[in-house]
């Protein structure tokens, strides 16, 4: 079973705000340096952010099950890189416009249609036909080319895996309640506190923590003033292991990052044994994580 956290990590926040801006998801780039480039900025991003996690409510906990596809993503990444190199060939050497092409480039990037001019299919001799009049076989050289490269480098078992669905159990929390407060290093930037409270107010996208179903309601989104104390009743996560506290594992960091393993923090159940320099706000003292 797939088990949930008792509350949202710093990485599923972040990913939410990212949201409400309109960021694009990394599994959408297509180009690998845009990729890294794009890495690069989002580790900078979270880095200029803290967090504070306070549990109001943990919710209910049940038991559900998802529908899961299970296949070869490195199929996905090849086929997508031929599109990309196929786009840039077309327009570089003028062979041939887009009303001429006699099949979409969707269709000539799929490795089913580099298999189906080795078994010389029907469909495929078709194309080789459309092609050849058209002036265009050097499109289909430039194919099959790459699929006879890149087939080496990669194990034809993930080539060939077709996508399967299966069914996992999962567990879900139904209406828990989160107080987060969130600092920013960004003084007047796109990361600044006024920008992020503007694009929770006012998002791009709608908001969900978790599954895209999972719907979010941001409410009393404001700037406060806090003040520094030290002590012993703190209402917050807190990073590590202290006494009186329940011990979970999360992720803190993003998964691209260097370091992106999952951290133990506690989750006070009462007064700790010791004092600690906190921020308190609304009779509620929390620390950053």
């Amino acid at each position: 079973m797939r088990l949930s956290y008792s509350f949202p990590p710093l990485t599923t926040i972040f990913g939410l705000i990212q949201n409400a801006m309109g960021k694009p998801a990394l599994h959408c780039c297509s180009d690998n340096k845009i990729i890294k480039k794009t890495q690069s900025e989002y580790i900078d991003n979270f880095n200029n952010l803290k967090f504070s996690i306070i549990i109001n409510d943990f919710g209910e906990k049940i038991e559900d099950f998802i529908n899961i596809h299970k296949g070869s993503r490195e199929l996905e990444n090849f086929e997508s890189s031929l599109k990309d190199y196929l786009v840039k060939l077309i327009d570089k050497s003028n062979i041939i416009n887009e009303n001429q092409l006699p099949n979409k480039i969707n269709d000539l990037k799929k490795f089913k249609f580099y298999n189906d001019i080795l078994l010389d299919s029907e469909k495929s001799k078709e194309c080789l036909e459309l092609y050849k009049e058209n002036n265009c076989l050097l499109i289909i050289e430039e194919i099959k080319k790459f699929w006879f490269n890149n087939s080496k480098g990669i194990k034809g078992y993930n080539l060939n895996k077709d996508w399967i669905s299966t069914q996992i159990y999962k567990q879900k929390i139904i209406n828990p309640n989160f107080t987060i407060f969130i600092s920013s290093t960004d003084l007047n930037g796109e990361w600044s506190i006024q920008n992020i409270m503007k694009c929770l107010k006012n998002p791009k996208r709608p908001l969900y923590i978790g599954e895209s179903d999972d719907m979010v309601d941001i409410t009393n989104i404001e700037i406060v003033d806090v003040d520094k104390i030290i002590s012993s009743n703190i209402s917050s996560v807190l990073l590590g292991v202290y006494n009186n506290s329940e011990l979970v594992k999360v992720p803190l960091n993003l998964k691209y990052a260097i370091d992106n393993s999952n951290k133990i923090c506690s989750i006070p159940k009462g007064k700790l044994d010791e004092q600690i320099e906190c921020y308190t706000y609304n009779g509620e003292n929390f620390v950053f994580l």
